[in-house]
């Protein structure tokens, strides 16, 4: 009887702590259900880090590209380095986030957009728009932010 109370309460702890943390998307942009504010990214700590990278972004207001569309109920801040630009969709979550990914693509599927990647770090989603030939270094250091930033939370 004592070694079933036993086996019991580690299958209840067990259970107990598989179940406390979900994930809310599947990929390289999962986080868990229960997220706290120190999982929430500001464009500005996006800037200074692609900034730390050798890439000076400046903001930007005007323009219309097919880039700036509301998407899940937010506009894009708009930031240009060079003839390249990158739209930031800051979101409460990276569940938003990742809507924002799935409206973007639904948006644009009859389009032919090639000259763009498309990331979500954490509850920002990133749009890298490149002038003709992707500046791999660029890209290279795009993909370095996001896992700094990924493994800082």
């Amino acid at each position: 009887m004592k070694n079933l109370l036993i086996v019991f309460s580690i299958i209840l702890v067990l259970t107990g702590c598989g179940q406390a943390k979900g994930t809310v998307t599947g990929g390289s942009n999962e986080l868990s259900k229960d997220q706290s504010n120190k999982d929430m990214l500001s464009n500005q700590e996006i800037v200074n880090a692609l900034e730390g990278k050798g890439i000076a972004l400046d903001s930007i207001n005007n323009d219309n590209s097919i880039f700036v569309q509301e998407l899940v109920k937010k506009k894009p801040d708009t930031y240009q380095s060079g003839m390249d630009k990158y739209y930031f969709y800051n979101y409460e979550s990276n569940t938003k986030a990742n809507e924002a990914v799935k409206e973007f693509n639904e948006n644009t599927a009859a389009m032919k957009i090639k000259a763009s990647e498309l990331h979500v770090i954490n509850n920002v989603m990133i749009i890298y728009v490149y002038d003709g030939q992707l500046k791999k270094e660029k890209s290279k250091y795009l993909l370095e932010v996001k896992q700094e930033l990924e493994l800082k939370n």
